[in-house]
Formats: structure tokens, sequence, C-alpha cells
């Protein structure tokens, strides 16, 4: 493990290719911006990636004026961004038979560390929501766009948040999916993962907890 790094990796789960990484990114954005200082704090939001900025791209995204993290959005503080992709419980018994094996967990992370910096620009933060809303509003003809909100309605959003930028310093991604096993094991482990339990979408949660509250 480098002395810089926030992940521990095998080398056999480290991916490197940057369109790989970008692309997983973009797919899995909504992520954990991390800071350490005074103490650690952790906010959850999407963020967009920009490719063509630096060795490694750049992170934008925003938060609530009201906040205290963006106090620390001064270029000098770090901040760690991370991207969780699918993951899954794994049955040892889902192996060829015979062989020992124990029960693991599956997934996928990428790690995203820089400094951070406040964007004060009005204009640079209405292009950054209105990217921002393009990256998630489905199809492509999306039915809401952020120009049918009134002018001064948009305004008085942009003064309720502090937009950043984190130019990617440092860029770690761990795909721990069972590959360097054999292909038998892998070939188990797939028909293991088809039959197993999915995860609760947001409806099915959001609905539950309705229910729940009635």
């Amino acid at each position: 493990m480098k002395s810089d790094s926030s992940l521990y990796i095998p080398e056999h789960h480290r991916i490197t290719d940057l369109k790989v990484i970008g692309d997983f990114m973009r797919e899995f954005a909504f992520a954990e911006l991390i800071t350490s200082s005074p103490q650690i704090r952790v906010t959850h939001i999407p963020v967009s990636y920009e490719a063509n900025s630096g060795k490694y791209g750049k992170l934008i995204g925003h938060v609530a004026k009201a906040n205290p993290q963006c106090e620390l959005f001064d270029g000098q503080h770090d901040g760690l961004v991370v991207f969780h992709g699918p993951h899954a419980y794994v049955s040892p018994s889902w192996y060829e038979a015979g062989r020992p094996a124990v029960p693991t967990w599956n997934f996928a992370v990428i790690h995203a560390g820089g400094k951070l910096r406040r964007v004060d620009d009005d204009s640079v933060s209405k292009t950054v929501l209105e990217q921002l809303v393009r990256q998630f509003e489905p199809g492509e003809d999306p039915a809401w766009r952020l120009d049918q909100l009134t002018q001064e309605y948009q305004k008085k959003l942009r003064q309720a948040i502090v937009v950043f930028e984190m130019e990617i310093e440092t860029l770690e991604a761990k795909f721990k999916l069972g590959l360097e096993r054999s292909s038998v094991d892998q070939k188990g482990m797939l028909e293991g993962l088809k039959q197993s339990q999915p995860e609760r979408s947001l409806l099915e949660f959001t609905l539950a907890e309705i229910n729940r509250r009635a």
C-alpha cells in the first residue's frame, strides 16, 4: 500500500484504465465528499466529472451554504470523493466443490483526492447546476430544465449553495470481483449472483418507509 493511498488494493483488484475509471465516476456519480479538518465530515452529493483537466481530470459539485464543510474550499485543504459501484455478498458454496473457501463481499469503488477550491463566479455556478441537471434528468428530451424556473428563483438557489472544484491529484480504483479465481469458480459465482436477493430499489425503500410512518 502506498503511503499516500487511502485504499488497500491488491494488485489483481487495481484498475488503472482512465476511461474505465471516468465512465465509472459518471455512472455512479452520487458520491461521498470527505474532509478531515477540524474533524471528519462527510457530505453525500452528486458530482460531475470532467476529464480534460490536469492529469486525472476534475470533479465539480456543490453543498449547502450552511454546511460547514464549505469553509474548507480554499484551495489548501484536502478532500476525498468516494464513488460506490455495485456490491454483493458472495457465498463459498458457489465455488468449485472440494476446495477451501470463505464468504466474501465483492464490490467496485473509486477514491479521488485533491485540493478543494470554492467557485465564486455566479455564471460558473449557473453552468454547473445546468450541467448536473442535464447529466441526471432522464431522456434525450428531458422533462425538466433549470430554465423552467424564473431567473429570480434560480438566483436564490445559487445564493443558497457553494460550488466547488477539485482537480484530481490521487486516483485509486478497486474492482474486487473475484476475477482472479478459476473459470469454474467465476461461473459458479455468476450463477449464484443471478439467484441472490438484490438490494431494495429507492422506490421499494421509499414505499416501505411511507407504510412504516402511516
